[in-house]
């Protein structure tokens, strides 16, 4: 990730990758930071602390405002997770959609308990803290 300044210099630039296939798909702004959306097969280097718990895994990123990261929180269950935006609606509070075929960890109360498709698609909502707790809705 690389943010560029209003006279468009380079800021900040944030690898954050492990050995297999990583992707962002989403950022917004917070109070403090950053928080940014992906997804990726990997349980080592940037994601070792949150493991893969199978196929590609989703995460948010939280990142302060200098660019260094602050907290990854698992979006994870042991099928496929991809989150595919977020947005902020509130100085700490963002949206989080995608599509899932997991139906447990943090899908157990957002999947159908018949999937109506290969995946079923999810919307969340975070509170985002930059301290040690985050709360989620799953809906």
């Amino acid at each position: 990730m690389v943010k560029y300044n209003k006279n468009g210099s380079i800021g900040w630039t944030k690898p954050f990758a492990g050995y297999e296939n990583e992707e962002i798909t989403g950022i917004t702004t917070v109070n403090g930071g950053y928080a940014a959306v992906g997804m990726s097969n990997s349980n080592n280097r940037d994601f070792a602390v949150i493991g893969n718990k199978g196929g590609r895994d989703g995460f948010i990123l939280l990142l302060n405002e200098l660019g260094e990261t602050v907290k990854v929180l698992p979006l994870a269950g042991t099928a496929e997770d991809v989150p595919r935006a977020t947005a902020s609606y509130d100085s700490n509070k963002i949206f989080v959609v995608g599509g899932t075929n997991s139906s447990d960890y943090f899908f157990a109360d957002l999947t159908p308990a018949v999937s109506k498709g290969l995946y079923n698609c999810f919307a969340t909502d975070f509170t985002v803290q930059f301290a040690e707790t985050e709360t989620s809705s799953a809906g």
